[in-house]
């Protein structure tokens, strides 16, 4: 991706179509820079947070990961700023990676569903590593019964600070079925009354 010194006040380069943010890192002083709009999301939905790849600013390359992208709550393709963290062999990489649910089928088919409560995990991982997703396996939980931090198989060298006991998913009966149940469970309670209000 082709960045540029920025030079001109924010709201004038966004008018021509370019996102402000900064470049910084080791040996690298923190930079204001621009990139043509377009290019940037094209970037950002292939390499998200996680992952690193090269920038060209004047005549250097640099290796970089998306640290921050702020965009419009209402839009969000719309990038207002972003920030690039420079990155060299040896260094690590602290990003929010994405959980994946694995087995959700197999307890779909019993009539329950896998409720996701958690959907990305902050790693701190090698910058010549990539990781795309963490898989979190459903398959063999019942009902009531809950998958945490502790359970998923994180990547070879990453790390997290989480508390392993956080709860990234757990298996329930779909809102419909609780919804009949307490209806039944309701309907025989009034039945109940009323053959005792009968004997009375």
């Amino acid at each position: 991706m082709k960045i540029e010194k920025r030079v001109e006040k924010v709201n004038r380069i966004r008018k021509k179509g370019y996102v402000p943010g900064v470049i910084y890192g080791k040996d690298l002083q923190s930079t204001p820079i621009q990139a043509e709009a377009r290019e940037l999301l094209q970037y950002y939905k292939t390499y998200r947070q996680n992952k690193i790849f090269k920038v060209k600013l004047g005549r250097k390359s640099y290796d970089v990961y998306f640290k921050e992208v702020q965009n419009i709550i209402t839009k969000l393709d719309d990038i207002i700023h972003f920030s690039l963290l420079k990155v060299s062999a040896g260094d690590t990489i602290v990003a929010e990676v994405p959980i994946k649910l694995v087995g959700k089928h197999v307890i779909e088919s019993q009539g329950m569903i896998a409720q996701q409560i958690m959907h990305a995990l902050e790693l701190e991982y090698p910058a010549s590593a990539t990781v795309d997703f963490l898989e979190a396996d459903v398959s063999n939980l019942k009902l009531g019964e809950a998958l945490y931090v502790k359970d998923i198989n994180l990547p070879e060298n990453a790390t997290t600070k989480i508390d392993g006991e956080e709860m990234v998913a757990n298996i329930i009966y779909p809102k419909v079925r609780e919804a009949k149940e307490s209806e039944a469970e309701q309907s025989a309670a009034t039945s109940t009354q009323e053959n005792e209000e009968k004997e009375e």
